[in-house]
């Protein structure tokens, strides 16, 4: 047997995963009519460095961000559950919670989003809040901590590795976050899964790499918790009346 050292750290999102998330269709600026959307947000504020994540985090994140998703359910009836579609991203740096929110909820009224699963820890329980006020019945809130990072850092994975995530609008930065975004699954049963873009590290041009966008495309994990089904056009069928079937039988 040839035995080897690995690191113990690896990227999470290696060539192969990559090649699975090719988009399919173009970015999209406006809604389709007809097509199902999500919103996903990541708010900014939230630092992960208290949640005991041992620098696989990026506490200095400052930008929130948003990953418009087309929810296709015509994967039902073989995968059991709907392909997501990143169509459009969009990021506010610098913006207070108030502002992004007023974005977010003009956005949200031109495109209707069927739900809006929003990152509701520390500072984002407050825009969990207004969402929750405006879209009753429409939002999933998120509170992070490790090990509901790792269950959405699995489930992300499993929707990538069975090409259910589509990224329609791809771009640089995009890119380099999913390119410099680490994994490193602890020792234990529970394989809690460790993940993120390590605090300071830097891309190509020495500026500070984040994972707010690679967060954010991955509450469509939360989405796949929900009961997806297809709708159809009512159908009445017929009863038999059974006097019918018994005449001449007796």
């Amino acid at each position: 047997y040839f035995n080897e050292i690995i690191d113990a750290q690896a990227s999470m999102f290696h060539t192969g995963r990559r090649a699975l998330m090719l988009g399919d269709q173009p970015a999209q600026e406006s809604p389709v009519a007809g097509q199902a959307y999500a919103f996903l947000l990541d708010i900014a504020g939230q630092d992960e460095a208290s949640l005991n994540l041992d620098g696989l985090g990026n506490s200095g994140r400052d930008s929130s961000t948003l990953s418009v998703v087309a929810v296709d359910l015509s994967t039902l009836s073989t995968l059991q559950a709907p392909t997501y579609r990143a169509v459009k991203r969009v990021a506010w740096t610098g913006l207070n919670h108030l502002a992004v929110f007023g974005q977010i909820k003009a956005m949200a009224d031109a495109w209707r989003p069927m739900y809006v699963a929003v990152d509701a820890t520390g500072v984002g329980e407050g825009m969990w809040a207004m969402l929750d006020k405006s879209f009753p019945g429409k939002v999933l809130p998120v509170k992070f901590s490790q090990q509901v990072k790792s269950e959405i850092g699995w489930k992300f994975l499993a929707i990538i590795e069975t090409g259910r995530f589509r990224d329609c609008c791809p771009t640089a930065e995009v890119d380099e976050q999913y390119l410099k975004c680490q994994s490193e699954i602890l020792p234990g049963p529970a394989k809690t899964l460790r993940w993120g873009v390590k605090d300071g590290t830097r891309g190509a041009d020495g500026q500070l790499v984040h994972d707010d966008f690679v967060l954010s495309d991955a509450l469509c994990a939360v989405l796949d918790d929900l009961q997806w089904f297809i709708q159809h056009e009512t159908v009445i069928i017929q009863g038999v009346d059974p006097l019918d079937l018994a005449e001449g039988n007796y």
